[in-house]
């Protein structure tokens, strides 16, 4: 049997990464909504704004592999 020869264009991978990266960080976004609304009494609400910007910059400026950011644990006000 003969080798099959697989021809990549490097352009197109790159538009799809960064898609990809796009696409999961809007997904992180979206999952972490509930931390910002005004009723959500969390004493660690910064980080989480900090986490959304994060992910906003990876929206805006996407790249081919990306390292997110690790979502913050909430610290609940008592």
């Amino acid at each position: 049997m003969g080798s099959s020869m697989i021809i990549v264009d490097q352009k197109k991978l790159s538009e799809f990464k960064k898609n990809n990266c796009k696409e999961e960080s809007k997904k992180r976004i979206a999952n972490s909504d509930w931390s910002v609304l005004p009723d959500v009494n969390i004493t660690n609400k910064s980080e989480f704004e900090s986490y959304r910007s994060q992910l906003r910059n990876l929206i805006i400026n996407p790249v081919e592999d990306p390292i997110f950011p690790a979502e913050p644990n909430p610290i609940w006000s008592k």
